[in-house]
């Protein structure tokens, strides 16, 4: 395993010797992680290396069949589900839309963890969503409904949802996926201005390796349900940690304005040349 994670912030959150699985089949083994606070951390990897369901298992969807998930450095199984609602926010793949529903309704989902029994919706209340909908700059689709928004959109609209929520640990599950290259540039611009000016701690599953190279803090790879390589800094990814993670040869070039690394394939043929 490579990187400097010995230098990571204290920890939020923390896989320790975990495993899960779906029915017989285990999906991530004996992963030992910790998450750092204040940092956006971009889970990466092949297809079917175990993002998701160890984001899944992150947000206590997912049980562990071995070893435990620790918020805070509590087990996460063993604290009760307002407790963690409070504390950590969780938006997956392509959630499903209510019918009918408009942005702000929506968006005043988010405060479930914070309406107890007979509490009527309160200043703070209001106060927690109209900030989420200013951050997130979807003030002019508040009464839109959700449905009529286009991807890019609809994705804000998630984003303040779970930002109303109030939590200081938000997890993502491909929160750029199917968006056109803008809307996936103005997600996470967002994402990290919630890091870097708002003192939120993300972690996001991404599949485009040279956006989270310019993005995210903290870089986990992962394989066949292991932690390959993990990096606290961008800017040691290297070619040969891109071939081993991903079986693909590449070329490194830096980036013009970050000086950190995108990687081309190394295999592309040169036109009017012969192999």
């Amino acid at each position: 395993m490579t990187g400097n994670a010995e230098h990571l912030p204290q920890p939020r959150l923390t896989a320790d010797k975990l495993s899960i699985g779906y029915g017989a089949k285990t999906v991530v083994e004996g992963i030992a992680l910790q998450i750092a606070n204040n940092q956006l951390t971009a889970l990466l990897g092949p297809n079917g290396s175990g993002k998701s369901t160890l984001l899944s298992a992150f947000a206590r969807l997912l049980p562990a069949r071995h070893g435990s998930v620790l918020l805070d450095g509590h087990d996460i199984a063993r604290q009760p589900t307002l407790q963690v609602a409070r504390r950590l926010g969780m938006l997956p793949q392509q959630p499903p839309v209510p019918e009918g529903i408009s942005t702000f309704d929506l968006v005043a989902r988010g405060r479930f963890p914070h309406q107890g029994f007979l509490r009527h919706w309160s200043r703070a209340d209001e106060a927690a969503v109209a900030d989420a909908i200013a951050l997130t700059g979807i003030a002019d689709l508040a009464e839109r409904p959700v449905e009529s928004l286009s991807g890019g959109q609809r994705q804000r609209v998630w984003i303040a949802m779970v930002l109303a929520q109030e939590t200081p640990l938000l997890l993502l599950d491909e929160p750029t996926t199917f968006l056109d290259v803008a809307h996936q540039v103005a997600i996470l611009d967002l994402l990290r201005d919630l890091v870097h000016k708002h003192g939120r701690t993300v972690v996001c599953v991404l599949h485009d390796l040279n956006m989270a190279l310019q993005y995210a803090d903290h870089l986990v790879f992962l394989k066949n349900g292991t932690v390959r390589h993990r990096l606290a800094d961008p800017a040691l990814c290297t070619c040969a940690i891109v071939e081993d993670v991903f079986d693909l040869a590449c070329v490194s070039v830096p980036h013009p304005q970050t000086g950190l690394p995108v990687f081309l394939p190394g295999t592309m043929a040169v036109p009017g040349h012969s192999a």
